[in-house]
């Protein structure tokens, strides 16, 4: 208080709460809103700052996608490639057919193999075709037979040369040879004439379509025959009993020859 002639005058307070009326409140609201911003801004920045993040990663991963997918060479169809297979129908041979694919770091192609029967079918060779011929091999009451050694047999005594003869169905003939021959595959068709078998070691499937008349030689075809039948020497044609396939063997002098029309 201030003391003026004698008398002593309120010192004038300062106003700690806004006025009121609307100048007031809209102090106070100014104030919040001040109050607000100061919280919130952070939260928005750094959720942007999220966003920002986010884009970025997702154009770096589509981009870094790109560029392995520029490092993958993938060929899905099959292409023609020179050479053949086994006999399909009316004279004709399988033609063969290759596709390819190469991946990252990858050193060389990895590429399949396939012939392609009388329907159109691509019947793919050294992981399909093959391991179905040896499994079945493996089945039959001969192969026990067979000398082995470390448990597959041995190479200068398999007991039978195989044929196989066409495909759709796979028909493979069995004529026994001499226990000291050795059978060799040095190239693996489509590029040769045989395809090597590793159920029955050191002896191959030969694409032949003439075969030797020997006493005691069998027969089978994947999926329709239960071990491997007889095929009679004493006629002069042998017919294959397999539905919806007309396929025989004719005797010429001392060989039979393959044929299939159906």
């Amino acid at each position: 208080m201030w003391k003026i002639a004698g008398h002593y005058r309120p010192r004038a307070r300062i106003a700690l709460r806004p006025a009121h009326g609307p100048e007031g409140y809209r102090g106070r609201g100014f104030l919040l809103h001040e109050a607000l911003q100061k919280i919130t801004c952070p939260l928005l920045c750094y959720r942007q700052r999220i966003l920002v993040h986010m884009k970025y990663c997702s154009i770096l991963s589509i981009t870094i996608a790109a560029t392995l997918s520029a490092c993958v060479s993938t060929d899905l169809s099959w292409k023609p490639i020179p050479g053949a297979g086994p006999y399909t129908i009316n004279g004709a041979s399988a033609p063969a057919y290759q596709k390819c694919e190469q991946h990252l770091m990858d050193g060389a192609r990895q590429c399949n193999i396939a012939f392609e029967d009388a329907a159109g079918q691509k019947i793919e060779v050294f992981h399909t075709l093959i391991p179905a011929l040896d499994a079945y091999l493996q089945t039959i009451p001969e192969y026990e037979s067979w000398p082995k050694s470390a448990g597959t047999p041995v190479e200068v005594r398999v007991p039978y040369k195989l044929y196989l003869l066409t495909i759709s169905p796979a028909i493979v003939v069995m004529v026994p040879s001499p226990p000291a021959s050795l059978v060799s595959c040095w190239m693996d068709a489509p590029a040769g004439t045989c395809l090597r078998s590793y159920a029955a070691q050191g002896n191959s499937y030969d694409l032949s379509t003439e075969i030797p008349v020997v006493k005691g030689s069998r027969w089978f075809a994947l999926g329709s025959t239960n071990g491997a039948p007889p095929i009679p020497t004493e006629n002069a044609t042998f017919d294959f009993p397999l539905k919806g396939v007309t396929a025989r063997l004719v005797k010429a002098g001392t060989s039979w020859k393959f044929e299939r029309a159906q």
